[in-house]
């Protein structure tokens, strides 16, 4: 979460309000284990009642801590590692079966029956963790979870994506929605930027922040900062495509050239520049459009404008129109290394 320095004033209420709700929470649980204390301490021993409400304190105390380490722990991935344990365990109930029928009961059988419950048990959850979604259908042979709908699953968006910026005027019209997720490196990315001493690293961050802050306040996205399961992840190819892996998710990048091997590892893309090639228009020859004439052309007699995606229109014999919308006729469309060239001839009353 970002520090509140960096947070407006409104996003610090909210943010102050939510953690007083949790605060309140917290302590009516830890009265109840007191009060749970002293209930039990009633029914005993005049020297077990001073034992009674200490220990009752203790344990909500201990139950809150483990609370607030478990913060970015989600209900899924409990689920997987609760599936993981039961496997453990019942591998490790097999294991100390055999060991009952070998080998006389001892000290040093139980301690090894211990071990394999604990050490299964522990390999089980941290596997689960690790797997994919779809991998736990081999607890049912030839048959698969099915899958979530496109619109289902999250995003995880990376440091270029939020400077970028144009992500927040896609989630300001409505078409991005749902959940956003930026991983903990992805955070510090840009803190790291914030606090560079190049000036335009520094502006790259504030840009970076800016959009983030737009982003909470949005009414169609939710945006989660989360921290990976395991350690070893990193603002990098690698560790964005094995962290979306690992939740089960999709990447919105700016460019898919950025991470080449994601479709070798079955992780979506989403990006930006594909989107914006998608939805530019498609000029033919013949068309009428509306164009501001904003500047010279390379001839004497050209004049030239630009449509919205910022193609350049060169428009023939409008000098004298510059300064002034026309309506133009396309007369080609010239593929460019940087787009296209658009050559256009004044159509006939074309003042605007």
């Amino acid at each position: 979460m970002l520090p509140f320095c960096l947070l407006s004033t409104e996003d610090t209420g909210l943010m102050i309000q939510a953690h007083g709700r949790l605060l309140g929470i917290r302590l009516f649980f830890l009265l109840l284990c007191v009060l749970g204390g002293w209930l039990l301490s009633l029914g005993g021993s005049v020297e077990s009642q001073w034992i009674y409400l200490p220990a009752a304190f203790c344990f909500g105390l201990l139950v809150i801590l483990v609370d607030k380490s478990l913060h970015t722990f989600s209900i899924r991935s409990f689920s997987h590692g609760t599936v993981g344990m039961m496997i453990g365990f019942f591998g490790a109930w097999l294991m100390t079966r055999v060991l009952e029928e070998t080998a006389p009961a001892s000290d040093a059988s139980q301690a090894i029956r211990m071990g394999c419950y604990l050490g299964l048990g522990f390999l089980g959850t941290m596997m689960a963790l690790r797997s994919k979604r779809n991998e736990f259908s081999l607890l049912i042979p030839y048959v698969k979870f099915r899958k979530e709908s496109t619109e289902d699953l999250p995003h995880i968006i990376d440091a270029d994506v939020i400077a970028d910026g144009r992500i927040l005027a896609m989630a300001k019209t409505g078409f991005l929605q749902g959940e956003l997720i930026v991983p903990s490196f992805v955070r510090d990315e840009v803190h790291s930027w914030v606090a560079a001493e190049s000036e335009v690293s520094q502006e790259r961050g504030r840009r970076a922040l800016d959009t983030l802050d737009g982003l909470q306040k949005s009414t169609s996205v939710s945006v989660t900062f989360q921290e990976p399961i395991s350690d070893g992840f990193s603002e990098s190819e690698k560790g964005m495509i094995d962290f979306a892996e690992q939740i089960d998710c999709r990447i919105l990048c700016v460019a898919k050239d950025r991470y080449p091997s994601a479709r070798l590892q079955e992780v979506q893309l989403l990006s930006l520049n594909d989107l914006e090639e998608a939805i530019r228009p498609i000029l033919q020859v013949g068309d009428l459009i509306k164009l501001e004439l904003v500047k010279a052309g390379k001839d004497p007699h050209q004049a030239v404008g630009y449509l919205a995606d910022g193609s350049m229109v060169v428009v023939n014999q409008a000098e004298a129109k510059i300064g002034s919308h026309q309506l133009v006729t396309i007369a080609s469309v010239v593929p460019t290394s940087a787009g296209r060239l658009v050559f256009a001839e004044l159509a006939e009353n074309g003042d605007s």
